[in-house]
């Protein structure tokens, strides 16, 4: 990333948990005075932390939910959670961690629901908010 645009997202982030401190959220004064005067350590904590879910990979998802939800098969014949979860890894390489956000996401945006929902639960909760 370049390193213009990283001071600027840690002043940016360092301005939100300044609002945050004043809310009494806990977050510490080092972190805040680090990302609002540009020091690289706390901008690359923050940002490093960060995982990126590409269109390319969230459609690969999608495709192994799409014969089920355009009914091109039948509902009762999609594998349980994790023969699903077990193909996906066997043939794109999506991790289970991965995986799980995707489908809450999808789920999120109300995509597949009663696909994703044959899976398991994957509705979002305020923790899932709150990372």
């Amino acid at each position: 990333m370049e390193h213009e645009m990283k001071l600027a997202l840690g002043r940016i982030i360092g301005n939100l948990y300044k609002i945050q401190r004043e809310q009494g959220v806990n977050v510490s004064e080092a972190k805040v005075f680090g990302l609002l005067n540009g020091f690289q350590e706390e901008i690359d904590n923050e940002l490093d932390n960060l995982e990126f879910y590409s269109n390319e990979k969230i459609n690969l998802v999608c495709d192994e939910l799409d014969p089920y939800y355009k009914h091109k098969k039948k509902l009762d014949e999609m594998p349980d959670y994790l023969q699903f979860r077990m193909a996906i890894e066997n043939k794109y390489g999506i991790k289970q961690y991965d995986l799980n956000l995707i489908l809450k996401y999808l789920r999120s945006k109300d995509r597949y629901n009663r696909e994703i929902d044959r899976l398991g639960n994957f509705k979002l909760t305020s923790y899932d908010i709150e990372q």
